[in-house]
């Protein structure tokens, strides 16, 4: 049975936690803008090395929060005179990289784990945030790329209405990545943490793993290997003792 308490609580530690990390602290959107800038430059100029990109801050006063201006330009449209013609995209660095984030690590805080899984899931958790962000920055630049016509551009709009324009899916992607990551350390959940059990002759509750399975085998005169020798009653002794388990004793019934 499901006990709201836990979930009164859970809800209570992520809404505080989500409230302080979403809050437009001062001089931190300028910040996080200024290390969100460089890495998008890098991703892009490593999946388009023979495009010309520039990332750069940018400041519009109707638009607050808009931030990064990314100009793309494909070197073969170089113009006589030597000029380039630039693409330009506006982005908010907010939006699509620190509100993720934010999401992220406020659920993360808000689940009640052992610091043991509390890091595996924050590392993979956010190893799995950073990279929708990528994919982010990517479909923010893929429509400008491929042009108006085919179905690459189809694709591209496509991925650059889902993942740009919709804000909500900064925080349903986010969502995702952190329930699998807690389905997948859960304690008792990961398949390395299970451990095949095999029943042991003669229990009736418990189990016991395969190592610890008793090999009952009747043993020849004096433990060797060579043909028995004794008598079959002394071979049903024997046989008794070697099948009996770790604090069990099997009962025998003796056929008279």
């Amino acid at each position: 049975m499901i006990d709201s308490r836990k979930i009164f609580y859970f809800a209570l530690r992520f809404v505080v936690c989500f409230g302080l990390l979403a809050l437009p602290w001062w001089n931190f959107q300028a910040s996080f803008a200024a290390r969100y800038q460089p890495g998008a430059r890098e991703l892009l100029s490593l999946v388009f090395p023979y495009w010309q990109i520039d990332v750069e801050p940018c400041h519009e006063p109707e638009h607050p929060s808009v931030d990064t201006k990314i100009s793309i330009g494909d070197p073969q449209e170089r113009r006589p005179d030597g000029t380039l013609p630039m693409k330009v995209i506006i982005t908010d660095s907010r939006s699509l990289g620190w509100m993720p984030i934010a999401m992220f690590v406020a659920l993360w805080g808000a689940t009640p784990l052992k610091w043991g899984q509390r890091l595996k899931v924050l590392a993979a958790g956010l190893g799995g945030t950073l990279l929708f962000i990528a994919v982010t920055i990517l479909a923010s630049v893929w429509p400008v790329m491929v042009g108006e016509s085919g179905w690459q551009s189809i694709l591209a709009m496509v991925s650059y209405h889902l993942l740009v324009d919709n804000l909500w899916v900064s925080f349903v992607g986010p969502a995702l990545i952190w329930l699998v990551s807690v389905l997948w350390f859960w304690p008792g959940n990961h398949p390395c943490h299970s451990e095949r059990r095999i029943p042991m002759p003669g229990h009736v509750s418990g189990h016991q793993t395969e190592s610890e399975h008793p090999i009952c085998q009747r043993k020849a005169g004096g433990g060797g290997t060579g043909k028995m020798t004794s008598t079959p009653m002394e071979q049903e002794e024997n046989h008794k003792k070697n099948c009996v388990g770790r604090g069990q004793e099997t009962k025998w019934e003796m056929a008279i």
